[in-house]
């Protein structure tokens, strides 16, 4: 099977669980470019769904990225959020905090591990999220 035929069908069973299942669903302007997923994605306006371990964002210009995600806590109820690494000026989506304390962590890109080794301490960029 092709890599693109099985990315299609991997595609397809994602859209068709979102569609059955419950969805969470935010809003975010990110004024700056950044990565996701392997994929480069412009500033501009998002939609933000999750979904048993998946993440979909899509921009208002039709682009779309999905990346699968593991589960994150932290301490206390905090804002619904995305928080990007930044490099410089590359930044890179970490995680997605939709639910007060539970969130989701995305897996690290092999060029933001590249820029890592590079630059030991990223600095943390959040962008507020609406529902």
């Amino acid at each position: 099977m092709s890599t693109l035929t099985a990315k299609t069908i991997l595609a397809a069973l994602f859209l068709t669980s979102l569609c059955l299942g419950q969805t969470t669903v935010a809003r975010a302007t990110i004024p700056f470019n950044f990565m996701v997923g392997g994929k480069q994605m412009p500033a501009g306006f998002y939609l933000v769904k999750e979904y048993n371990g998946a993440l979909s964002l899509q921009s208002d210009t039709g682009e779309a990225v999905m990346a699968l995600t593991h589960g994150d806590t932290r301490d206390s109820d905090g804002p619904t959020q995305l928080v990007f690494h930044r490099y410089g000026d590359d930044a890179f989506l970490s995680r997605v905090w939709l639910h007060g304390s539970t969130g989701a962590a995305l897996q690290i890109s092999k060029q933001e591990k590249q820029l890592a080794k590079a630059i030991q301490h990223p600095a943390s960029t959040s962008v507020a999220l609406r529902r």
